[in-house]
């Protein structure tokens, strides 16, 4: 996950381009539970037959939501999947969203692929931005892929949220 990926006084500390607060998406579950566990986060919410666990912290003055996966049987992580705090106005969600971006393109060079657009019969500009975005009718995303073996992404969700993926 991905706020992981930006410049260490920017948001969520990183030690690494390839780390999340210290800590790479791979190795076992429980390591990485327990380590974010000694950061400050708590869980939320624990999906054991999914393999996932939802915990919520504090970084750098910033409060985020973030779901470990890994896989089923070995449990072994490769993603972590980071939610800034939700927005209830669009020029709010998109200077959140563009503050990141450009973050993440200044520390990784310009994105493999890149959308800002929304979908009919919706535009930017007529107050219904957020109706939009709830309904799943606003792609506003940006893809790294495989760079040093990590693949990284950010998007605005459909829950008015920054969602910043860090994959292994």
């Amino acid at each position: 996950i991905l706020s992981a990926l930006l410049i260490a006084c920017s948001f969520p500390s990183i030690s690494s381009g390839q780390e999340f607060m210290g800590l790479k998406p791979d190795g076992d579950l429980k390591i990485a539970y327990n380590y974010f566990r000694s950061k400050g986060f708590k869980e939320a919410t624990s999906i054991e037959e999914k393999n996932i666990v939802y915990l919520i912290g504090h970084v750098n003055q910033q409060d985020l939501e973030l779901i470990v996966a890994s896989t089923p049987i070995s449990k072994q992580v490769y993603r972590f999947s980071t939610f800034l705090p939700k927005q209830t106005d669009w020029a709010d969600l998109k200077a959140s969203y563009q503050k990141y971006f450009s973050l993440l393109k200044e520390k990784y060079g310009p994105p493999d692929a890149s959308f800002e657009e929304f979908k009919r019969p919706y535009h930017e500009g007529e107050g219904d931005e957020m109706i939009a975005v709830s309904s799943d009718n606003c792609t506003y995303s940006a893809f790294w892929l495989h760079r040093n073996g990590i693949s990284m992404s950010i998007s605005v969700s459909k829950f008015r949220q920054v969602n910043i993926i860090y994959e292994n």
